[in-house]
């Protein structure tokens, strides 16, 4: 078998099985090997080792023998953390070699025709059990080309695609801005991104100078059921919960659809304009429940502000 050093020096006495002379004494006969350095190179197949013998009056003798080496040597196994978002059916598979960050072997990769490492692992597809187990312990198995054979742990994060939700623009203004003129009521409409397999959702909506808007009600756009509830604590503040409550799958929605809309008194003055915020406070956690089949997953959601402004009423020509 190969050493450490990955040269192998073999003795004739390996391969010697008791040669003898007529006249001299053995321990006297001089041996030599056809070949006798032995390298990765050399590894996993038999080899014909001719070995000759001659003794003090200079005669000679050869036999032959099979030599096969033998690399016995694990590899060294190096695994790195990764991180994971399940896909849209609630699962995500990996290839065992993203959990590789350099494994090494002395011998693979240099033996003709042996190519490289070979990975697999003990789990290589995630769902949502791994969500709220997450980060996951995963075992690397490395072998060499001969089957040795190293270990090493990756943890491994799994996570959902974050919801997100948008004050998003009417289509008029940049994107962001809602405008309508002073004295009047406009919607300002929720867009939602990543909205999969969701069972129920509760944040606040806050404007931030309730001099230029204050809320005035909420209506459904595109929600299943009659779970969406509201409660304006204050001019600037708006409970908002959901709840799925129609009793089929957990909803999900393409990217871009209108949740629902806030409707919005414009109480200032024209040019005036305030940003409406979705953030959670102390008593209303800003959170998503997701539902993969009985397994439930509760998220932070991203959410994205839009500014509301007054414009100039609209001037008859």
């Amino acid at each position: 078998a190969l050493p450490p050093s990955d040269t192998l020096i073999l003795p004739p006495s390996f391969i010697d099985n008791n040669s003898f002379d007529n006249c001299t004494s053995r321990f006297r006969l001089d041996y030599s090997l056809s070949k006798d350095t032995f390298t990765c190179t050399d590894a996993g197949f038999p080899q014909s080792i001719i070995l000759t013998v001659t003794d003090q009056s200079g005669n000679s003798s050869s036999c032959s023998a099979s030599v096969t080496i033998q690399d016995n040597i694990r590899p060294t196994a190096i695994c790195q953390d990764i991180s994971l978002e399940l896909e849209p059916n609630g699962f995500v598979s990996i290839a065992a070699s993203q959990l590789d960050d350099g494994s090494f072997d002395n011998c693979t990769g240099t033996v003709a025709g042996t190519g490289n490492l070979t990975f697999s692992a003990s789990q290589l597809t995630f769902g949502p059990d791994d969500v709220n187990n997450s980060p996951v312990d995963v075992e690397l198995y490395v072998a060499d080309v001969f089957g040795n054979r190293d270990t090493c742990i990756a943890r491994v994060s799994v996570d959902l695609p974050t919801i997100c939700f948008d004050v998003i623009e009417d289509g008029i203004n940049p994107p962001g801005f809602v405008s309508g003129t002073a004295a009047t009521t406009v919607n300002v409409p929720v867009v939602v991104n990543n909205f999969i397999n969701v069972q129920g959702f509760q944040f606040l909506a806050v404007i931030d100078d309730e001099n230029v808007a204050q809320f005035s009600s909420l209506t459904n756009v595109n929600l299943p059921g009659s779970g969406l509830t509201f409660n304006i604590t204050a001019p600037d503040t708006m409970e908002i919960s959901w709840f799925d409550n129609s009793a089929g799958a957990p909803s999900t929605l393409p990217d871009g659809t209108i949740a629902f809309n806030l409707r919005v008194d414009l109480v200032g003055n024209v040019n005036e304009s305030t940003d409406i915020d979705l953030i959670g406070t102390t008593g209303t956690v800003a959170e998503v429940t997701r539902r993969y089949n009985t397994t439930s997953i509760t998220q932070t959601p991203c959410t994205i502000e839009g500014t509301v402004v007054i414009d100039n009423p609209a001037q008859l020509t």
